[in-house]
């Protein structure tokens, strides 16, 4: 196995497999935790960014703290001078990432090489209260397989504390787990992602709409009410 890929595997996020297990030897979708300091593996989800014409210059940020190459002069200008508050309002979170890794024999991967097909990016506040989705991105050629599902199911097993209908996280092999109160996402109105995240368990938060944007939440009510509290200032 190529070094790079030898990377991607370091940490497992729930054993090998998250979600429906298909029982065949030669099926190695996996669900891995991404090193999101590990350029090479930023190089990958930037790459699939790039292939699928979406999110590649928020992302480069969120991963580099820099601004993205390629931009027109006036909107370098412009990130630039917005840099250093972004960065400090990026402080107090902590950014984790999951990659989905396809080795199967298929038409678009006629050689069965791994490759990331799919990526979230994730924060998580130093008071270990909110999870924050950031970023969900699955290649065109592998969506609807339920791998951008089983991605977010990863991550709310992995930090999510007592969620109804979960029990505790499930042991795995990973370093220790960040456990959080609830995880929220902030989508367009009109995103078809909504979807997803309500049959996963997430609810519109009353008074959530923001301009063209809602948040979605998922877990301990009362925490989330009192970070919003907090958040808006005496």
């Amino acid at each position: 196995m190529p070094q790079d890929e030898q990377r991607l595997e370091s940490r497992l996020v729930l054993g090998d497999r998250v979600g429906d297990v298909i029982e065949d030897k030669e099926h190695r979708m996996r669900y891995l935790d991404m090193d999101v300091n590990n350029v090479q593996q930023q190089d990958a989800i930037l790459r699939l960014c790039q292939t699928n014409k979406s999110q590649y210059s928020d992302v480069w940020m969120h991963l580099r703290k820099s601004c993205p190459p390629g931009l027109p002069k006036y909107l370098v200008e412009s990130v630039e001078q917005g840099m250093d508050e972004f960065i400090q309002t990026a402080a107090p979170w902590d950014l984790h990432g999951i990659v989905a890794v396809d080795g199967d024999k298929t038409d678009d991967n006629p050689e069965g090489k791994d490759k990331v097909v799919g990526f979230m990016l994730y924060n998580i506040h130093e008071t270990k209260q909110e999870l924050e989705m950031l970023f969900l991105l699955v290649d065109t050629a592998y969506r609807h397989k339920q791998h951008g599902s089983n991605m977010v199911k990863a991550c709310i097993s992995l930090h999510l504390f007592n969620v109804d209908n979960l029990s505790q996280p499930k042991e795995t092999t990973t370093p220790a787990r960040d456990l959080v109160q609830f995880i929220t996402v902030r989508l367009e109105r009109n995103d078809p992602v909504l979807s997803l995240y309500t049959k996963i368990g997430f609810h519109k938060e009353q008074g959530g709409d923001v301009d063209r944007y809602t948040t979605m939440v998922l877990g301990h009510q009362k925490s989330f009410l009192q970070a919003l509290v907090a958040s808006k200032g005496p």
